[in-house]
């Protein structure tokens, strides 16, 4: 995860997305547009983006894209 994010947005939520670091982050409280930043590795991540009438749904929405992409992952070596 990239800390300096914590200072580009007004929210700025640890989380976890399927088991990973994430974070929700909002421009604005009640914000309709929500980015979910997970990280998948050391220095490895992704970003989610939804937006949505109700700021709650906009989060929940990113955040369940991002749990697909994790499901859609290959499993790491070993495992």
């Amino acid at each position: 995860m990239d800390t300096y994010r914590t200072r580009q947005f007004a929210v700025f939520t640890p989380i976890q997305v399927a088991g990973l670091p994430a974070t929700s982050e909002q421009s604005y409280p009640d914000s309709t547009t929500c980015t979910v930043t997970v990280g998948t590795a050391i220095g490895q991540g992704f970003v989610s983006d939804s937006t949505a009438s109700d700021p709650r749904s906009a989060c929940e929405q990113a955040e369940r894209a991002g749990q697909l992409l994790v499901a859609a992952l290959p499993p790491l070596p070993g495992e």
